[in-house]
């Protein structure tokens, strides 16, 4: 990476899509039965914590990481956005803070009623870049040339709309972020911003009031006046608060409402740095940190406030995050990649929706995003001369939506040949069954001897080994009748 011509915290690298092909999908075999979303238990969970893996988003972040990695296609991801959508509804931390997602959890409630659409923009996106979103290692695996982003448009190309992408690292440490005592100090710069952030607040009311001139921090304590130099010296201008100087605020906490939202970041961080994600005698750099999914009906535009050398204009909790680490001589950096692009006018509002579902974007979950997505409305982007151009890049370009379709058609045909073997062997049940009486009727006749002890003990084993044949059987009918259900729901059948 060459050199940067600005402070480091204040750089933003924007990654066009590698060459590289499309993931090569392996040779489908008989799968084992997943069962439904919602009346099967779910497999145990194999993805798990590690000191450069954290996972802040707990089981449902791992349970997604699962969920893409031992499949074939995309399909059981499908299946699994509409528990994701489920838990979003009900998850109190959301409600006790009075943070609203019924927007999201509409749309994918109402899924089979659209179309499907959120399933179809799920398939135009490369599933290693959908790895990268779930897992928050966006920083590392675009600074490592992880293939299947889409170019950052052009200006001259007009207004192009997609969704992006944005995750953060230690400047010169591979894409790497925080190691944990980096982490620890962050955590604590954050705590302490909060808490000059509120004896500004007090300053102000008392200026107000006028009880006090502005920049007379007679009314704090000593520790606040400590908190609030704190602020100035993150906010880069360390004589703000000053007597004479024109009465400011905080750059990065303007009013009360925000701080729920910065102290649910730290707790996003407090769990990156948990006692039982043990470490070597070295502290380990983290792959992952918090993501931040933005959309746009012109990418080039919005972007460039990601690309510049301000942190004023961009994602709050993820510039205080960098002028905190700043602030503490750790430079960081932002990394932005385009996940989607758009080629439906409608498709906008879902496609951020899915995205920061995906990569549990939220400022409540484990992300940077301070507001629900899908705030811009249908039917925002009219331009169809983009939209066919992207249409285009997608489905000859990238060839992921191809690819992808490809893929889940392929493991559809497969599990429907699994389906057939098992009617067969549904079919072959009263036989099974018949053989079984046959073998257990010839015990009973057997004369009492050691010679036909030994025969009658083989025979018993059989006799279960069959019978467990026939249990398994059984329960995988069970579980793959309602596959084969939700199958010909996607695919509209009765």
């Amino acid at each position: 990476m060459s050199p940067p011509l600005v402070p480091p915290v204040r750089i933003i690298n924007t990654h066009p899509q590698s060459q590289d092909h499309h993931r090569s999908l392996p040779t489908p075999a008989i799968m084992s039965p997943p069962g439904s979303p919602t009346d099967v238990p779910s497999s145990p969970i194999k993805a798990k914590r590690e000191p450069d893996m954290p996972m802040p988003g707990g089981d449902e972040q791992m349970r997604l990481i699962d969920t893409l990695e031992q499949s074939y296609s995309l399909y059981e991801l499908c299946l699994e956005l509409s528990k994701v959508a489920e838990s979003l509804a009900q998850n109190p931390v959301f409600k006790a803070n009075g943070f609203e997602v019924k927007e999201t959890v509409k749309a994918f409630r109402q899924e089979s009623i659209n179309g499907w659409k959120m399933c179809e923009l799920l398939h135009g996106m490369h599933p290693k870049v959908i790895q990268s979103i779930i897992q928050g290692t966006v920083a590392y695996d675009l600074i490592h040339h992880e293939s299947g982003w889409y170019e950052m448009p052009r200006e001259k190309e007009g207004r192009v709309a997609g969704i992006y992408a944005v995750g953060i690292c230690r400047a010169g440490k591979a894409g790497r972020f925080v190691n944990i005592p980096e982490m620890r100090k962050l955590i604590k710069g954050i705590k302490q911003y909060i808490k000059g952030y509120e004896a500004l607040a007090k300053h102000l009311r008392d200026v107000d009031a006028k009880i006090v001139t502005y920049g007379d921090m007679a009314n704090l304590s000593k520790e606040e006046i400590t908190d609030l130099a704190w602020v100035a010296r993150v906010d880069e201008d360390r004589s703000k608060f000053f007597k004479g100087k024109p009465r400011a605020r905080a750059q990065f906490i303007h009013k009360d409402d925000e701080v729920p939202s910065i102290k649910a970041l730290v707790r996003t961080y407090e769990r990156m740095c948990r006692p039982e994600i043990t470490e070597a005698e070295e502290p380990i750099r983290m792959k992952q940190s918090p993501v931040y999914v933005g959309c746009s009906a012109d990418l080039s535009t919005r972007t460039k406030a990601y690309r510049g050398s301000s942190l004023k204009s961009i994602n709050k909790p993820m510039a205080l995050t960098l002028a905190v680490l700043f602030a503490n001589k750790i430079p960081g950096e932002m990394h932005l990649g385009v996940a989607l692009l758009i080629w439906k006018s409608d498709q906008l509002p879902l496609a951020e929706q899915l995205v920061a579902t995906l990569a549990g974007s939220l400022v409540y979950q484990h992300g940077f995003n301070a507001t629900e997505a899908g705030g811009t409305g249908p039917n925002t982007v009219h331009t169809p001369e983009t939209l066919e151009r992207s249409a285009r890049q997608i489905m000859l370009g990238s060839g992921a939506l191809a690819e992808n379709i490809k893929a889940t058609i392929h493991e559809l045909e497969n599990r429907e040949g699994f389906l057939k073997m098992l009617d067969k062997l549904e079919e072959e049940m009263p036989k099974v069954n018949d053989e079984i009486q046959e073998l257990v009727d010839l015990v009973d006749q057997l004369p009492a001897c050691s010679e036909s002890d030994s025969l009658i003990q083989r025979t018993s084993e059989l006799i279960q080994d069959r019978r467990k044949e026939l249990n398994d059987t059984r329960e995988a009918l069970a579980q793959w009748d309602l596959i084969l259900k939700i199958k010909r729901r996607l695919l509209g059948l009765p």
